[in-house]
């Protein structure tokens, strides 16, 4: 299961420009960066909600694998 999901990424990857790749990776490594820092349950802070809604406007593409 776990192949066929990395192949269906790797396909999807494939059709998708470097930059949607890139703002979707940025949208996820800010979001591993809170979960770091707060322990136990993340709040979003208002530049955490502030990012997330500059990302969606920017990159309607990547808003959809991010959840705000």
């Amino acid at each position: 299961m776990f192949l066929v999901l990395a192949f269906l990424g790797a396909v999807r990857a494939a059709f998708r420009t470097h930059t949607d790749l890139a703002l979707e990776n940025l949208a996820l490594r800010q979001q591993l960066a809170l979960l770091r820092h707060r322990s136990k349950r993340p709040k979003f802070a208002a530049l955490d909600r502030a990012f997330g809604v500059w990302l969606s406007q920017t990159a309607p593409t990547a808003s959809s694998s991010t959840r705000y």
